[in-house]
């Protein structure tokens, strides 16, 4: 296990998060537009 390896991990797991995060926002956004 390089030191590499372990940030290259650490970045994609993140952006992963980060994406996630995101369409969660999203939808939230569509629920709540959708009920006005």
């Amino acid at each position: 296990m390089s030191f590499e390896f372990i940030l290259i991990a650490v970045l994609a797991a993140w952006i992963g998060v980060d994406e996630w995060r995101l369409t969660r926002l999203e939808n939230e956004v569509k629920n709540l537009k959708e009920t006005k």
